[in-house]
């Protein structure tokens, strides 16, 4: 069974989904890259108002959990259709709407989340860290490649 064209994806879509995925994989990857130059305790700050306080280099994953969480949350309602909008006129466009709205939320809570999971790997002030002029170039290199192989 095919996918008809009316609910096959916009180029929109397909470009969205590939960046959120470029995102997901650099961000995980970065961190992970990173966690090991890390020393045992570090100081971060993970509020807005607060100081920072110390604790184990684990704390810098708990970012990107969540990101892998929402992100494969949001990957399920896009699939399936699920968001509540107001009606479209016909099923296969409500879904068609959900579709997408869904594919614009996952790439921005990736985004947010990316830079959250920066910013507290970066909030952390050690010397060794990649410059993190490399994590757009990164990304911009794992979305082409992505982009290449889902053709």
């Amino acid at each position: 069974m095919g996918v008809s064209p009316a609910d096959a994806p916009s180029r929109l879509h397909r470009v969205a989904g590939t960046l959120a995925l470029a995102l997901l994989l650099v961000t995980l990857a970065w961190v992970l890259l990173h966690l090991p130059r890390l020393p045992e305790q570090v100081a971060l700050q993970l509020h807005w108002p607060g100081e920072r306080t110390p604790g184990g280099r684990e704390r810098v994953l708990a970012v990107p959990v969540m990101m892998l969480f929402m992100f494969g949350l949001l990957t399920l309602t896009e699939r399936a259709g699920l968001m509540n909008l107001p009606d479209q006129g016909s099923p296969e466009a409500n879904a068609r709407a959900a579709r997408g709205a869904s594919a614009g939320l996952r790439l921005l809570t990736t985004l947010v989340l990316s830079g959250a999971s920066l910013s507290v790997l970066y909030s952390s002030a050690q010397p060794g860290l990649w410059p993190l002029w490399a994590f757009p170039l990164s990304v911009a290199g794992v979305a082409g490649l992505l982009w290449l192989l889902r053709r």
